[in-house]
């Protein structure tokens, strides 16, 4: 049976991922909405404003490889501060 901090600390765990989707959502609908302003205001043809929208996700996928090195915990009495590259 599980133990009542247990079930707190995963309705907790809920609630953020959920504040967290909802955070995404709402960025994402106010970028989309304002493509044609930017595809406007920099003077971009189809050809090129694709692969610009295309390079937040294939950005986002590739940093990932790294997120093994940079999620590591530092050793314990250590100084090092993260750096991202």
């Amino acid at each position: 049976m599980t133990s009542p901090p247990a079930v707190s600390r995963v309705s907790a765990a809920r609630s953020g991922v959920a504040m967290l989707f909802i955070a995404n959502a709402l960025v994402f609908a106010t970028i989309v909405t304002r493509y044609p302003e930017f595809k406007d205001r920099f003077e971009l043809s189809a050809l090129t404003f694709g692969p610009l929208v295309a390079c937040g996700p294939v950005g986002s996928v590739a940093r990932q490889r790294d997120r093994g090195v940079a999620g590591q915990p530092l050793p314990p009495g250590s100084r090092r501060h993260h750096v991202l590259r």
